[in-house]
């Protein structure tokens, strides 16, 4: 039986894990509520990577999900879906799960955010 462990994380720790797993993992599945400026850099998806995103017309409207950065993830590969409402955070990384407050965009990269981060 495999043991599990459970750290806390925040701000740049969280970021740097984040995308040294994403570009190492061999299967990631991520939800994100909104994917804003410079959010394809920031979660570095790959071809065959899932992403679930509300790219609702109220979130592009609102600025708060980028269609040119959906666009880019999409053209690199990545299948992408979309929910309307959606607020969860969270990312499946191989055996990895990554719970975070944080979207994904060029301004959460600056504001505190934490996140529980699962082996």
């Amino acid at each position: 039986m495999s043991r599990s462990i459970t750290k806390f994380i925040s701000n740049d720790t969280l970021w740097q894990e984040i995308q040294t797993r994403v570009k190492k993992g061999k299967k990631v599945k991520a939800a994100v509520a909104y994917l804003g400026q410079k959010g394809s850099e920031l979660l570095p998806l790959k071809k065959g990577d899932c992403l679930v995103v509300d790219m609702s017309l109220g979130s592009v409207r609102a600025g708060v999900t980028d269609p040119r950065e959906v666009r880019r993830l999409m053209n690199k590969g990545v299948n992408v879906f979309s929910r309307g409402s959606l607020h969860a955070k969270f990312l499946i990384i191989d055996k990895t799960l990554i719970a975070s407050s944080a979207n994904i965009s060029k301004r959460t990269h600056r504001e505190p955010i934490g996140s529980g981060l699962l082996y």
